[in-house]
């Protein structure tokens, strides 16, 4: 083991994580491009406010998955921050010298 460049100062411990993206939203998913790529043409007020919908709805679906990813990833950028923190801490005197 090469002692400057083999060495593991940080090391995160713990299971690890796991992404999964829930049934319920695939299938919601599935649903809604299924209603949407029934809109083909809109020649009428009928079908405006059918394509309006459908377009509402995917719009808000992709707002729940932004929400979602925030949610998710802030633990992990907490622990980003964590990282770097530590580093810091533990070069102060290295850097000093």
């Amino acid at each position: 083991m090469n002692n400057t460049t083999d060495l593991m100062p940080l090391i995160l411990a713990g299971d690890g994580y796991q992404l999964t993206i829930s049934e319920e939203a695939q299938a919601r998913k599935a649903e809604l491009l299924n209603r949407s790529s029934t809109v083909a043409a809109v020649t009428d007020n009928d079908e405006s406010a059918i394509a309006q919908r459908e377009s509402r709805a995917l719009a808000a679906m992709r707002i729940e998955v932004e929400k979602s990813r925030k949610l998710v990833k802030e633990p992990v950028n907490r622990i980003g921050k964590m990282i770097d923190q530590a580093a810091a801490e533990f070069l102060v005197e290295i850097q000093a010298e």
